[in-house]
């Protein structure tokens, strides 16, 4: 599964936690290959906040890596008045962070920022350096009352 979060806890991108967690702890996770949002590259996984008796936690995750994302679309179009103009991407390393909360191992908030610096290459318009931002947004969003 490459996606940022998915629905579910997913091992490629949370690794295996201690058998016992607390609030502070941390853990360290190997990216094998690139994901939705993000490179092959390390990230350090911390429990912010746990209530064993409503099943949920929730973790920061962050972490680096260099390459193209999955799906990563390396070539794109640059406008400006009027004329458009092909240019390839070279991403930097990115950088991503967020936190997640977990009920009974489904994901029921989220949120990700991945920046990485980009080189955007033109054989009309030369070496560009950029940046670029993505950011994932998922609120847990409290039951309807029973009265509305």
């Amino acid at each position: 599964n490459t996606d940022a979060s998915g629905l579910a806890w997913n091992p490629r991108l949370w690794g295996t936690p201690p058998a016992t967690l607390r609030v502070g702890q941390s853990w360290s996770v190997r990216m094998a290959g690139p994901w939705e949002l993000g490179t092959a590259g390390t990230q350090k996984v911390t429990v912010v906040a746990l209530d064993p008796a409503a099943q949920r936690i929730t973790l920061l995750r962050e972490g680096s890596g260099e390459g193209a994302y999955f799906g990563d679309k390396l070539e794109t179009t640059l406008s400006r008045d009027g004329q458009s103009w092909p240019v390839t991407v070279q991403p930097g390393r990115s950088h991503w962070y967020g936190y997640t909360t977990f009920r009974a191992g489904v994901v029921v908030s989220d949120e990700l920022m991945v920046e990485r610096p980009v080189t955007l290459v033109s054989d009309k318009l030369g070496r560009i350096a950029a940046s670029e931002r993505q950011y994932i947004l998922l609120n847990a969003m409290p039951p309807a009352s029973a009265g509305g």
